[in-house]
C-alpha cells in the first residue's frame, strides 16, 4: 500500500462515543448544536478579544468529528447539566477538535 493511500493511524478517542442511550444521544446532539451555532457578539469598536469577536462556529463535519471524541458518560453528564462545554483542543492523533468540559455547581 502506498503512503498516498494508507489510512491515517486510528485516533484513540474516535471510537469511544458511538454507544449510549437516549441521554448520551441528547448530550451529543446538544453539543453538536452548540459547536455549530455562532456565538453572540457584543458591540465592539474593533476589539478582537474572544468575548467581542468570538471564533467562528465549527462546520457540521468538524462538529461530527469533535462529538465522536466525547465519552458516553460525558455526553450524559452534558445532557443532564452536570458538566459545561468550555472549549476545544486539537486531538494529537487525528487533528480533530476535542471538546473540553468542566463540572458545574449543580
Amino acid at each position: 500500500m502506498s503512503s498516498a493511500t494508507a489510512a491515517p493511524p486510528e485516533c484513540a478517542g474516535a471510537g469511544l462515543s458511538p454507544g449510549g442511550g437516549a441521554l448520551a444521544r441528547t448530550g451529543r446532539r446538544k453539543l453538536r448544536e452548540e459547536l455549530t451555532t455562532p456565538a453572540p457578539t457584543t458591540a465592539t469598536d474593533g476589539c478582537d478579544c474572544p468575548k467581542c469577536a468570538p471564533a467562528a462556529p465549527l462546520s457540521d463535519i468538524e462538529a461530527q468529528r469533535a462529538v465522536r471524541h466525547v465519552l458516553t458518560a460525558v455526553a450524559v453528564a452534558y445532557a443532564t447539566g452536570r458538566v459545561e462545554f468550555v472549549s476545544c483542543v486539537d486531538c494529537p492523533s487525528c487533528g480533530a477538535w476535542v471538546p473540553q468540559f468542566v463540572e458545574t455547581d449543580g
